[in-house]
């Protein structure tokens, strides 16, 4: 960049977590008392750097607004997209865990309710007083305290990354307190309505269905982690559970729901080891095991839908099961459930991929004794419930 422009353009590379490098573009500025100014220019390509910069000379911004005058609405245009936002690149680049899902979701929370009440404010100008109400007017409208909580938690983001930035002096996020929860707990199925639902692959729309609510009455695995498995990761008397099929991602392989601690090795009783090696058949170790040709998993809205049909067949209609808050989740519940107590809640937490970073260091020293006991106990566990 020409030295006697108002600007110098220059590079920094980050160490990424992989081990790799990435180089990010930077300008700097003088002010007339002869402070420094330094600014990211969110890019990795000097070409598109270059022509950033010099369309903010031609702007007169080079200088950010001074933070009175910057409104929620020009602060979060970006926030929240996947391709384009400076707060979606940074987290990647640190190796921090962000989902595009995720990242929608709150791009949602602040077109549908952030910006028709706030958009048009000064950062600088909300506070909490006027965030209290804000909450209040979300009540009035008929939301429940979890989505007022998680609006809450999205203003916090944003006002935290402002702050970073060092747009607004403090966040007033941080000193509303959120809302009370009203959680409600999640049934499950007793041990003869689960008899009844396996006595027959009949009661299900065909074998694949089956074989799915099985697996995760057995396993105790989440409908996205089945989802993701694929023949190779199928044994005799264990599943790998080390990928997971992610909306607005699809497959991604060495993750789960949870995060790599979340990746694990569940032991299966007979009656599910038989149900898997017969959809295994004919398909290579790459295809997915739920999936009608190997190519694509089985849909998460077809697998809900067959598991209320077969509620329905043994005599549990819709309604009721919504009284007794009953889902395809409410297998993890009944797995949970029925091993509790039969093995040491260790084991159970590595089954159910619920570890702390400790507990998956712990859990890699286990002797094989203990998991042949935690084995047993599935077995004459689920031998019950599905004869």
């Amino acid at each position: 960049m020409n030295r006697k422009l108002p600007a110098v353009l220059f590079h920094r590379t980050y160490v990424l977590k992989s081990g790799g490098k990435s180089t990010i573009w930077w300008y700097y500025v003088t002010e007339e008392t002869g402070r420094r100014l330094r600014f990211s220019l969110g890019t990795s390509s000097k070409t598109e750097a270059r022509a950033k910069l010099l369309q903010l000379i031609r702007a007169g911004s080079l200088i950010p607004k001074h933070q009175s005058l910057v409104r929620l609405r020009d602060f979060v245009a970006d926030f929240w997209s996947w391709d384009k936002s400076d707060y979606v690149r940074s987290k990647l680049l640190r190796g921090d865990r962000i989902s595009r899902y995720w990242a929608f979701q709150n791009g949602q929370y602040v077109k549908n309710h952030i910006l028709p009440a706030l958009g048009e404010a000064p950062l600088a100008s909300i506070t909490v007083s006027r965030l209290e109400g804000f909450l209040i007017e979300l009540k009035e409208k008929g939301l429940s305290n979890k989505s007022v909580n998680q609006i809450l938690g999205c203003l916090r983001i944003m006002f935290t990354e402002a702050c970073r930035l060092g747009i607004v002096d403090k966040n007033p996020c941080q000193s509303v307190r959120p809302l009370k929860n009203a959680y409600h707990a999640r049934g499950i199925l007793t041990p003869e309505e689960v008899r009844l639902l396996f006595r027959s692959a009949d009661v299900w729309k065909n074998e694949m269905y089956y074989s799915i609510n099985l697996a995760a009455c057995t396993t105790g695995a989440r409908l996205g982690e089945l989802r993701a498995l694929t023949v190779e990761k199928v044994r005799s008397d264990s599943i790998v559970v080390d990928s997971v099929i992610r909306r607005m991602e699809g497959f991604v392989a060495g993750d789960t729901k949870t995060g790599r601690s979340g990746m694990r090795i569940v032991p299966i009783p007979r009656i599910t080891a038989l149900a898997l090696a017969k959809l295994c058949i004919g398909k290579t170790s790459s295809d997915f095991v739920f999936s009608c040709d190997g190519s694509k998993p089985v849909g998460a809205s077809n697998v809900v839908r067959v598991f209320r049909d077969a509620l329905r067949r043994i005599g549990i209609p819709l309604d009721r099961q919504f009284e007794r808050s009953i889902d395809f989740h409410s297998w993890r519940h009944f797995f949970n459930s029925m091993l509790r107590g039969k093995v040491s809640d260790v084991d159970l937490r590595h089954a159910t991929g619920h570890l702390s970073g400790s507990m998956t260091e712990r859990y890699s020293h286990r002797i094989p004794e203990q998991i042949e006991q935690f084995r047993n106990a599935q077995e004459d566990v689920f031998a019950m419930v599905t004869r």
